[in-house]
């Protein structure tokens, strides 16, 4: 069984930098947490693809976790 590699290596003039993904999900009706998206983790990136979201679900909660399940956003 092969897992999925979600780390993101960005090469900058300090190195290889490793951002991850995040997982942009929303609240559904009753109360479980549904995936949006999956963005990188920066922080432009992130309010970015929440706020998408969040245009396509007026009224819902918007939240940003990592893979393995820490929240980084909410709104």
């Amino acid at each position: 069984m092969s897992s999925t590699n979600y780390s993101t290596n960005v090469s900058t003039s300090l190195g290889t930098v490793d951002y991850g993904m995040v997982k942009i999900q929303l609240q559904d009706d009753t109360g479980n947490w549904r995936d949006g998206s999956v963005t990188r983790n920066i922080p432009a990136m992130i309010i970015a693809a929440m706020r998408q979201l969040e245009s396509q679900y007026p009224g819902k909660r918007i939240r940003a976790v990592t893979m393995e399940g820490r929240i980084v956003d909410i709104l």
